[in-house]
């Protein structure tokens, strides 16, 4: 008898976090197999900028990531203080983010639990690396032969096509942590 209870107990457990867990999935941006080009990275994008990472840390079965923004492209304003949150799962398939770490990242808009990633998995997350260069990804398409480019000449690439159109999802309202140090 005791092992029934037993059974009874772990089969209403996992039915719980099933049931749980089901709406934060179903709200968690999905991740298309792969994207073609730049001009469809930056379709998909609700947030397109290039900032540091001022903190990264765990907030209830999500993590909440704060960066300073530096150029802003789509989404967001230059001096910027923006704070955005990944459902936690997300970090044992994606690499993590390290405070004081230089980024241009292309995310996807908010869902409507306020969670978002970076579109496409690492594609959508482009490391800049000392001597503001970043490597270039065949899923750009960009047609360039180097395997390197300056930030500053994707920056103006990815202006350039995000002028061209308008996001897939335009980005939800969200809450501003700071601007220029100003609460808000």
């Amino acid at each position: 008898m005791p092992q029934r209870h037993l059974l009874l107990a772990v089969l209403v457990h996992v039915v719980l976090v099933i049931f749980v867990a089901a709406p934060v999935f179903a709200a968690t941006p999905t991740t298309p197999a792969s994207v073609r080009s730049m001009a469809q990275l930056t379709r998909q994008s609700g947030y397109i900028f290039t900032g540091t990472v001022v903190s990264a840390g765990r907030d209830h079965g999500a993590v909440r990531v704060t960066f300073a923004v530096e150029q802003a492209i789509r989404g967001v304003r230059a001096g910027e203080t923006l704070s955005i949150r990944e459902w936690a799962g997300l970090w044992g398939r994606q690499p993590h983010y390290h405070i004081g770490q230089r980024l241009m990242l292309f995310l996807y808009p908010q869902s409507k639990l306020g969670l978002t990633s970076p579109v496409s998995g690492d594609v959508g997350q482009v490391k800049v690396l000392p001597g503001d260069t970043v490597i270039v990804r065949p899923e750009w398409d960009l047609g360039l032969a180097q395997s390197h480019m300056r930030l500053g000449d994707l920056e103006r690439i990815v202006r350039q096509e995000a002028t061209k159109q308008e996001p897939s999802h335009p980005p939800a309202p969200r809450r501003v942590v700071a601007l220029r140090g100003r609460a808000q």
